[in-house]
């Protein structure tokens, strides 16, 4: 499997950079980014805003009963909020990509991809944006080390692909099935209760805890990336993450490649 991955891998990458294909992904983006008033100091100044003003609301809402046992909750509060608010909103986002560029996609020779990672590349903006706020606020606490922030980079590029997988399906699954668009916005709401971006994983009852580390891909992403911005490092889970979203990517891009010319029939 993994053979075979690799070579449709290579034979895809080179389709997705030859020139004409970067220019209309480079293109692409930049609407995007327009789209989303990425393009201008106002509007990253409002993501910015945006992001606060979250924190302040979780923070406010769960620091006596969750957090009173966490030191700087802050910072433990907004890098797992961080890991969620992208997946969340990368896959709802991403979800009815394909219908949306219906006519682009079945009279045009570009790669499919092009432009599920244009309305990626919007995403990755925004997270970047949080993750820098993420790191005033562990620099203000005193928290994360040179080292931990080195191991930051090769997680975040890990998660991102990992949500790209995960997209990617739920964006052939919409060609089949319309309604799990809706299906998907309502379970995405209880992401936050089931992931531990504002308790303690450890505090839960042992069942439960194995049940949310193992079903939930998403906690060991929360958990590194909360430790690490905390200056903890915890390479076992680190290495579970990364490990985890490496097989994921592999499983979701196989799929893509195996069946998006059945779904594009469909969309």
């Amino acid at each position: 499997m993994l053979k075979t991955f690799i070579y449709k891998l290579k034979t895809k990458s080179a389709k997705l950079f030859t020139g004409p294909n970067r220019e209309i992904l480079a293109e692409l983006t930049r609407a995007n980014l327009k789209k989303a008033d990425y393009d201008s100091w106002l509007g990253i100044l409002w993501s910015l805003t945006g992001s606060v003003a979250s924190l302040l609301l979780f923070y406010i809402i769960f620091k006596a009963n969750f957090g009173k046992d966490i030191k700087d909750y802050p910072v433990y509060l907004l890098s797992g909020m961080i890991c969620v608010n992208f997946f969340s909103t990368v896959t709802i986002r991403m979800i009815n990509t394909f219908f949306g560029y219906r006519e682009f996609v079945l009279n045009s020779t570009v790669p499919r991809e092009i432009i599920l990672v244009s309305n990626l590349t919007v995403c990755v903006f925004k997270l970047a944006i949080d993750l820098l706020l993420c790191l005033i606020l562990s620099a203000f606490y005193g928290t994360a080390t040179l080292f931990s922030i080195l191991l930051i980079l090769p997680l975040m590029i890990v998660f991102v692909a990992f949500v790209f997988a995960i997209s990617m399906f739920l964006s052939l699954i919409y060609c089949f099935a319309g309604d799990i668009e809706h299906i998907w916005s309502m379970g995405i709401r209880i992401v936050y209760f089931v992931t531990p971006v504002f308790y303690n994983i450890g505090h839960l009852h042992p069942i439960t805890r194995k049940l949310i580390y193992l079903c939930n891909p998403l906690t060991p992403f929360v958990i590194s990336i909360q430790n690490l911005f905390l200056g903890k490092i915890d390479m076992p889970i680190y290495i579970y993450s990364i490990l985890t979203g490496i097989f994921l990517f592999i499983c979701g891009y196989s799929i893509f490649i195996a069946i998006e010319n059945s779904a594009m029939e469909r969309a």
